[in-house]
Parts: C-alpha cells; sequence; structure tokens
C-alpha cells in the first residue's frame, strides 16, 4: 500500500517551505497566486487528501486571529537612521535591506519598507498605517555607526526583531553577526599574511553599539603577541580624528584593522596611504565585490534570521515585546582583497 503523500512531500517537491504549503492549500494570505496555483495543483497530481482532523484545528486558529503563517513584513529603519530604505549610499545597511525582502518573498510574504523619521510623521501614525496594511512582523533596522539607541513605538500589534543585539530598550528578539569571531579572524589572518603588528581603529560609537566586542577580541588575541608589538586601540569619534595620525606616528602598526568606508577616507585624509604605508582590514565589508580585505558580517545570513524570529514568534502567536528575547548569532566568513598584500612569514 502507498505511503499517504504529506504536507513535506509536497514541499520538496515545490522547493518551498511546509508553511508556505499549509497556507497555500488553505488559500491563506501571503502566498503569490502563481505559487499557490503550482502548489495546489502538484498536491492534486500527487494524490494528496487533507487530514480533516489537522483541518479543523488549524480553522479553530484562524478564527482566533492568526492562521500562524505571517502575511506581510515591514522593514522600519529607526529615526537614527539617515533616510528611508534603500540606502543605495550604505552598501552594508542595503545589503539588510535586501536580506529582509528576499527573505521575506521566499516565505511568501509581503514586503514593505518606512523609516521613522518620515517628515510630518509621529510614532503612534506610523504604527496606525503599518497595522492597517494587514503587516504582521517589523524588522526594525538601526545605524551601525551610531550610540545605542531608545525607540519609541507601539509594537504591540507585531511580531518584532532587530538588526543588531545594542538597542539600548526596548529588549527585542534581535539577529548579529558574529563580531567576536571576526576580529579574531581579521587578527589572525593578518597574522597568517605575515604582519606583527596590527592596530585597531574604532569609532566610539560603533564600540559602543557592539558591546566592545571587538576590543575584547583584540585585546585577547594581542595576549598572544610579544609585549613590544602590542599596540593599544584608537578610537575617535566623528570630528576628533586628529588622534588617528598621533596614533599612527607614535605605534607604527603594519596593518590596520577598521572601519570601511570611513577607516579608509580617514587614513587618506592624514595621507597615509593603503597598502603602501600601511595594510588594512575592513571590520565589515560594504560591497561583497570589494577590492578592500576584510570581514563579511553575512548582512543577508542576519537579515533572513531577523526574519525567521517574526515567523518564530507570529507561530506562537507572540507579538509586542517579550519576556526573555533571544539573539541570533551569524557567523561571519572571510574576503580577499588588495589592501592586504601577502609578505609572508619568518
Amino acid at each position: 500500500m502507498p505511503s499517504k503523500v504529506t504536507i513535506r512531500d509536497i514541499a520538496k517537491v515545490c522547493g518551498v517551505s511546509r508553511t508556505t504549503v499549509s497556507a497555500a492549500l488553505r488559500n491563506a494570505a501571503g502566498v503569490s497566486k502563481a505559487q499557490r496555483d503550482k502548489i495546489q495543483a502538484a498536491a492534486k497530481e500527487m494524490g494528496y487528501v487533507r487530514d480533516m482532523k489537522v483541518a479543523q484545528v488549524m480553522s479553530h486558529i484562524a478564527k482566533s486571529g492568526t492562521d500562524g503563517h505571517l502575511r506581510r513584513i515591514a522593514m522600519v529603519s529607526a529615526p537614527e537612521v539617515n533616510g528611508p530604505p534603500p540606502w543605495k549610499a550604505n552598501g552594508l545597511m542595503n545589503r539588510f535591506y535586501n536580506g529582509v525582502k528576499s527573505q521575506a518573498e521566499s516565505l511568501g510574504c509581503g514586503f514593505e519598507a518606512f523609516w521613522m523619521a518620515e517628515p510630518g510623521m509621529s510614532s503612534r501614525r506610523l504604527a496606525e498605517i503599518i497595522y492597517s496594511r494587514g503587516i504582521d512582523g517589523i524588522v526594525l533596522m538601526l545605524d551601525y555607526g551610531k550610540d545605542p539607541t531608545r525607540i519609541d513605538f507601539d509594537f504591540s500589534q507585531f511580531a518584532v526583531s532587530v538588526i543588531g543585539k545594542s538597542l539600548e530598550w526596548p529588549h527585542l528578539y534581535s539577529a548579529e553577526g558574529d563580531l567576536h569571531q571576526g576580529m579574531l579572524m581579521a587578527m589572525d589572518q593578518a597574522r597568517n599574511y605575515g604582519y606583527k603588528r596590527p592596530g585597531l581603529m574604532l569609532r566610539e560609537s560603533s564600540s559602543k553599539r557592539a558591546e566592545h566586542s571587538w576590543e575584547a577580541a583584540y585585546y585577547l588575541a594581542q595576549s598572544r603577541l610579544d609585549l613590544a608589538e602590542r599596540i593599544p586601540v584608537c578610537k575617535f569619534g566623528f570630528e576628533d580624528t586628529d588622534a588617528i595620525r598621533v596614533w599612527f606616528d607614535e605605534y607604527k602598526p603594519d596593518v590596520i584593522i577598521g572601519h570601511e568606508p570611513p577607516g579608509l577616507k580617514l587614513l587618506n585624509k592624514y595621507n597615509i596611504s593603503v597598502p603602501d604605508d600601511v595594510a588594512f582590514i575592513a571590520l565589515e565589508m560594504h560591497d561583497p565585490n570589494s577590492e578592500v580585505a576584510g570581514v563579511d558580517i553575512k548582512p543577508e545570513g542576519i537579515a533572513a534570521a531577523a526574519v525567521d524570529l517574526l515567523s518564530e514568534q507570529f507561530r506562537k502567536n507572540q507579538q509586542g515585546l517579550p519576556d526573555n528575547p533571544e539573539t541570533v548569532i551569524v557567523k561571519c566568513e572571510w574576503h580577499d582583497g588588495k589592501t592586504l598584500p601577502f609578505i609572508g612569514r619568518d
């Protein structure tokens, strides 16, 4: 006797998730007509028979206000962000945007983007607009270069997650790159390429937002170096950049680990040539096709994890501020580039 066809079987044939198949078979919102027709046709051809006991349970859930499947997702940028998404001038943030959009679409969800600081927009008005458009989940986007912030917004009607784990308040489910692992990777690669005096150059506000993960890993890696080769962290603000030239002249690093693109721009400002005067490693790659060597924190993977956190909350019928929010950490990858030429090891 042939085995019973399941939703898992249909999902495998159609190349979609079981959640998408379930929604399509129930004609639920959040699945495009083309995808719904394809899934329903496959189910019919495979001889799928709906389990009526399960159907009754799902019907009860739907009547209670949720079918367990997100309909629409919004990416909302915080007031601190300089403009609405997408951010064509900021490669890193735009990769987050594209990652959220892509993951939402892969789940069969509608997608919209908003900015909290839109002229004439209030927090209350934006929450009403988002709710009226049938949006179930919000991914909040912060500015990686700014100090930790507090957000005044009514999240009570939504599943919500944030990209970056250092939101001062409220405490939300979050997705973040493994910054500690990324720094250790940068230090290891500097050594592998033959450099002996790595230096770390950090913007003070970014350091706070990263909860000092970069410095912690940097000093850990430095503990393996000879005392004469250990260089203190150079921290700078948005205006106070004179310290960079002083630090460079005093400690003479042979490779600098720092922000891209602001770190490279500041080195250029002080006539410090990369890679002629010093090699350079980016802490977070903005452009995956860049010729700059550095750490790719995988913004698309972080964004996808943030969307998956929404989906899980919604499945459990959880909206608003969580009691015990979780953080998903995404591993970084190394990216070779011309700013870190190989000079060999002794």
